[in-house]
């Protein structure tokens, strides 16, 4: 007796399924990428609304008050930032002058200052005498018309011949803010001839 054998599928149903296998496939990748993306721009769009109304409601239209620190930004420690300029001058000769008995002024500068300061002058006096039996010179400061002390110096005690000495000087004062004159002025004691020579006179304003 002969077998009846059942009839394989034929190429077209073969490749017909293997077509809906993929397509299948493919929808169902695609399928959690598609529904990942909408659920994204949703996101976007709620956070986006939410954002615009809690603004409206909170924020839009809010001013800044004037700050305290905003409104001491040019001071400091409730001072003016001239408090805190400082300012310097100074004076160099090398001409010679002849002193006699009187006061000269042998060194003199301005200085300008924006508030209070201390003004503090070092000047340096050097001068020469004869071989008389004393050469001494005596010299000050004066800041602002105010005399710093005496000093004096002994040149000479009649032994030397040309003999030099140099007398440094030294003042300060608390003065306003403008402009003030610093002089030093010498003059010379005893009988003998003496001269001014090289001299400077430094003056800082601080504090």
């Amino acid at each position: 007796m002969k077998r009846v054998r059942a009839a394989g599928p034929s190429p077209t149903i073969v490749v017909a399924a293997v077509a809906l296998v993929a397509a299948l496939a493919g929808t169902a990748i695609a399928g959690p990428t598609a529904t990942t993306s909408v659920s994204k721009k949703q996101t976007k769009k709620i956070a986006k609304k939410e954002a615009t109304r809690y603004f409206d409601a909170n924020i839009g239209g809010a001013t800044v008050g004037s700050a305290a620190s905003a409104a001491n930004a040019s001071q400091l420690g409730g001072q003016s930032a001239s408090a805190f300029q400082t300012a310097s001058a100074s004076d160099l000769r090398t001409s010679p002058v002849e002193l006699n008995p009187g006061n000269q002024t042998v060194l003199s500068k301005g200085i300008t200052i924006p508030s209070t300061k201390t003004v503090t002058a070092v000047a340096s006096i050097e001068a020469t005498g004869d071989d008389g039996v004393e050469n001494r010179i005596n010299c000050n400061l004066s800041i602002a018309g105010t005399d710093g002390a005496r000093q004096s110096t002994l040149l000479a005690d009649g032994t030397s011949i040309d003999p030099v000495g140099t007398l440094p000087l030294t003042q300060s004062r608390t003065l306003g803010a403008g402009t003030h004159t610093v002089l030093a002025e010498c003059n010379e004691a005893g009988v003998a001839d003496t001269e001014i020579e090289d001299r400077s006179l430094s003056v800082v304003a601080t504090g």
